[in-house]
């Protein structure tokens, strides 16, 4: 009986730990993109987060669906905040070392928040839409798909 009682509380203590850690983040890991609106022509926007701590992001032609932009690098992760360090950067064919040299910022930090499966990238206050800052605005979990 004595037996019965320790795993029983054991259990319990079990369920209490894991029901206090559900208030965490859910994983940042995998492919999240852009809603573009309807009717646009504007680009695609697709954001990578490899489970090694390196990111890709992408925007894609609407019309030709080719790649216009990729900026590649590492993240960490501090809590809500995530950091950027750009190591990578090809648009029409120019490099991204020759680019940064031009001083570009190659490390830059947002707020994030995941609330189901959307992502909320922002500066100081989530957006709901597309801003004009890198790294920021409202994202779907998911990779660009032939219709967006």
């Amino acid at each position: 009986m004595k037996k019965i009682m320790l795993t029983l509380m054991a259990l319990a203590l079990c369920l209490a730990v894991t029901a206090c850690s559900t208030g965490a983040q859910a994983s940042l890991e995998g492919s999240w993109h852009e809603q573009p609106a309807d009717g646009t022509d504007q680009g695609a926007y697709q954001l990578t987060f490899n489970g090694d701590g390196t990111f890709e992001e992408r925007v894609v032609s609407a019309k030709s669906r080719d790649i216009i932009t990729t900026v590649s690098g590492r993240y960490t992760v501090n809590g809500d905040r995530i950091t950027f360090e750009i190591t990578g950067f090809a648009s029409g064919g120019i490099e991204g070392e020759t680019l940064m040299n031009l001083g570009g910022e190659n490390s830059m930090a947002r707020q994030y928040e995941i609330d189901g499966d959307t992502l909320y990238l922002y500066e100081n206050e989530k957006q709901e839409g597309r801003t004009e800052k890198a790294f920021e605005g409202k994202l779907v979990r998911g990779p660009v798909t032939e219709q967006q």
